[in-house]
Formats: structure tokens, sequence, C-alpha cells
């Protein structure tokens, strides 16, 4: 063992293990860090883990040795993995995988970092901007991303749908007379009468102000009249409810994707919208 006088002139990097036994200066160092480390080999068989990967994985390590880490082991970039805890939710982790050599043989060394309340706050950001406050339906920007890609899906399995626009008639008469609280509320009341229209497998949103749309999957060619015919009824029950000073009225129009001609979100969009304004046209002209 080299004595301090020995070490004076060294490598710094080197000088501070001098009269240490290396060995157990690393181990001491892995076995203190929070982020959990294990070691596999080629084959992904548990070699090493610290306790921070005990913890972390919610299983003693004698129980971990031996067996597959149950992760691919990709040295490129940094991975997302779900880690099912014994009982309790599941966790989100980071883990950094790097090569190493050990008396001669290629083993594997993934850092693994909790990353849960990072990915909780990144999806809650995401729904942010996803979601209509007021409403908790989808907005625009939400909407119109998942119709994307739903029509897509019809197209390929050759199955049709129909978008629905729904339009507020009257919103601003009623903001103007009783108040943006109760704008508020006609708008949640025409939310709570869509849910209650539509499958949880169509998408829902509120576009802004006082449209709407739905992405009705897999309806029939026969569906139009039906969900017209029900949206009118639950309005009608929801008046017939006395809930609020005003008398909630919506406008309909739907469009079909047809998969055998197929067209874009936007055009389908256009389509149920220029139905929508026919059918307002109508009321105006019955009235």
């Amino acid at each position: 063992m080299k004595s301090t006088s020995e070490c004076r002139g060294t490598n710094p990097a080197t000088a501070l293990f001098c009269g240490r036994e290396r060995g157990e200066f690393f181990q001491q160092i892995v076995e203190q860090s929070v982020d959990a480390i294990v070691v596999v080999d080629r084959e992904g068989i548990v070699r090493y883990l610290n306790r921070a990967a005990s913890a972390l994985f919610d299983r003693p390590g004698e129980q971990m040795l031996g067996q597959m880490l149950g992760f691919p082991i990709q040295c490129d970039d940094p991975q997302e993995i779900d880690i099912a805890r014994l009982g309790k939710d599941s966790r989100v982790a980071e883990m950094r995988v790097g090569k190493i050599e050990i008396e001669g043989e290629e083993l594997y060394l993934a850092i693994i970092r909790d990353i849960t309340e990072i990915a909780l706050l990144r999806e809650e950001l995401r729904a942010k901007t996803l979601v209509d406050e007021l409403t908790g339906l989808y907005n625009r920007r939400g909407f119109l991303a998942l119709a994307e890609q739903h029509l897509k899906l019809a197209r390929l399995a050759r199955t049709g749908c129909y978008l629905v626009f729904i339009d507020v008639d009257g919103l601003k008469a009623i903001n103007d007379t009783y108040g943006h609280e109760e704008g508020g509320r006609a708008l949640t009341e025409t939310a709570e009468i869509l849910r209650q229209t539509f499958r949880e497998s169509d998408i829902l949103a509120r576009l802004g102000g006082d449209e709407f749309a739905v992405l009705a999957i897999e309806a029939r060619k026969s569906s139009s009249q039906i969900i017209s015919a029900r949206l009118e009824e639950r309005t009608r029950a929801c008046n017939g409810q006395r809930k609020h000073p005003f008398r909630l009225s919506l406008s309909v129009g739907a469009a079909r994707f047809d998969p055998e001609n197929p067209c874009t979100t936007d055009e389908l969009l256009a389509r149920a919208d220029a139905m929508m304004y026919e059918d307002k046209r109508r009321k105006r002209q019955s009235s």
C-alpha cells in the first residue's frame, strides 16, 4: 500500500485512492447511489444490483440475481421503462446502458433513475394542451390529432365513420341576457349531452366558442339520422328539467367518411360544418 508521501505528484484522479482498497471504495459509492445500478450479461441476466435497484423494483436483491432483467438492453439513447411494483402503482424510470468489460467478460451497466414525478407532470401538461378546460372534452388541437389517426385506421380497415358538427344556438344572446356564467353552463350542458349520446370510443371535442365536434367511430350509413334524433331527444330532456333560465338549442350537421373515397379531417370537418349551417337555416325559416 502506498504512503501519503508516495501519492504526491500522482494523477489527482487516482491520488484519492492511495492508501485505500479501491474495490471497497467503489462498492460504497455504488451502494450509496440514489440511482438504481444493475449489471447484466449479454443474455440480460442480472449479475449485480445495488440497494437502490432493489428498492425501485420492490424485490429483494437475491430474488433478482440470476434472473432476466426484463427490459431490452440498448446502449444508444436513454429509454423509458415501466416498472410494476408489488401492490403499488407502476413507476416510470429512465434507463441508460453502457458496455463494460470485467476480467475479459462483456457486461452491460444499466443506470436507472425514477422519473415518475416528471412523467406525471409531463402527462398533466400534455393533457392541458389537448383538453378543453371548461368542458373536459378534447380541444381543437386534441380532436384534430386523434381524428387524423382514426381516419387513417378507418381507411386501412375500410370502415366508415361520421364527423358530427354541433353548434349551440344563440350562445351570445344567453351571455348577454343571463351572463357569462349561464353561457358557460350552456356549454357544459352541451358537453354532457354529447357524453350521453355517444359512445366512450367516440372522440368528443369543443372546438372553441359555441362549436363542438364528434368523430363517431365505425358508424353505419344510417347513423346520421339516429345521431340527430338522439341529440334532439337529449336536448329536450335537458330543457324539461328546468335547470337553467335559458332554452338550450343545438344545430347539427354530419358528414360521412367513406374509406373508398377518403378525404382529410379538415375536408370532412368543412362538410359537416356546411350541413350544420343548413340545419340552422331550416330552423330560422320554420320559426
